[in-house]
């Protein structure tokens, strides 16, 4: 790459986009694409700081606070203002007066922004809600405010994509919105939601939000892992759960996730997976954490 790996997004079978910290983004195992291939420069002294990606569409916030996205734009996904597909990063028009975006994510053929003063703007297809302005919108090419009449003066620090959209808010409650087939939004039913709920039955505040499949996991004070929707079996779509489920309780220090799998740290040298991809011990299939076998004499 011709530098240091910043971040990683697999998104199973579709293929896998790397962050640089140069700034630059390179993806492959997408269109046949079998070695990495550097996504399209975003322009002069332009550098990408965080992204997201589904296989489809990709979003990239720059340096400078914009968002540049590419790929599908037929539902609106790019955020332009126009309904094209655009083979390279193309910047979405501006959230506001001296907004700066701090991370995007994409559900499906929605993105979702953070912006610096802890709104989130959304923009694309509108499906069951995942737009969060409360609903009557089929698609949107351009960037909205989300409707957050539960938030009074409190912000979100940081979202999550994945069959729906969740954001942690500064006190550690999760609202959360969007498809909700399977019990991505949390709140105890399957109902769709168009504006963002509340997730029920969270035992303590959260720190930390990922998303698992059609649905997410939480890392709460103590260290306990919780999870609701489709995500805690090896099947993801057996067994959904509504509202959040104690999955692990130990102290964990982070989570990540793939289109199939999820991983945890308890620390560096203890990482145990989970899902149906072949990264735990050369094997298929685990449906409980499974230490991930040693990297190495000297590798953490």
């Amino acid at each position: 790459f011709g530098g240091a790996v910043v971040d990683v997004n697999i998104f199973g079978v579709f293929g896998t986009c790397a962050l640089i910290d140069d700034g630059s983004i390179w993806c492959w195992g997408v269109s046949s694409t079998e070695i990495p291939e550097k996504v399209s420069q975003f322009g002069t002294n332009r550098v990408a700081v965080a992204f997201d990606d589904n296989g489809f569409s990709a979003c990239a916030v720059e340096q400078t606070g914009h968002v540049s996205c590419w790929g599908n734009g037929e539902s609106g996904t790019i955020g332009d203002g126009n309904w094209e597909n655009r083979d390279e990063p193309t910047r979405t028009q501006y959230f506001g007066p001296s907004l700066r975006a701090i991370d995007v994510k994409i559900s499906g053929l929605t993105a979702c922004a953070l912006v610096d003063t802890g709104q989130v703007y959304c923009w694309g297809l509108d499906y069951y809600g995942s737009l969060g302005d409360g609903g009557g919108n089929a698609a949107r090419n351009t960037p909205s405010l989300i409707s957050t009449p539960l938030w009074g003066n409190r912000n979100a620090t940081s979202i999550s994509g994945g069959s729906s959209f969740c954001a942690l808010l500064n006190d550690g409650e999760i609202n959360c919105w969007g498809d909700n087939w399977f019990g991505a939004v949390g709140d105890g039913t399957t109902e769709h939601r168009y504006a963002p709920v509340i997730v029920a039955n969270l035992s303590r505040p959260a720190y930390f939000i990922e998303k698992a499949f059609a649905g997410h996991c939480a890392l709460i004070a103590g260290g306990e892992m919780y999870c609701w929707g489709s995500t805690l079996e090896n099947i993801p779509m057996t067994m959904p759960r509504t509202s959040p489920k104690l999955a692990f309780q130990s102290d964990l220090i982070d989570l990540n996730t793939t289109f199939q799998d999820r991983c945890f740290v308890f620390t560096k040298q203890d990482i145990r997976c989970w899902g149906t991809h072949d990264l735990i011990n050369r094997d298929f299939n685990r449906t409980i954490p499974t230490a991930v076998a040693d990297f190495g004499e000297g590798r953490l």
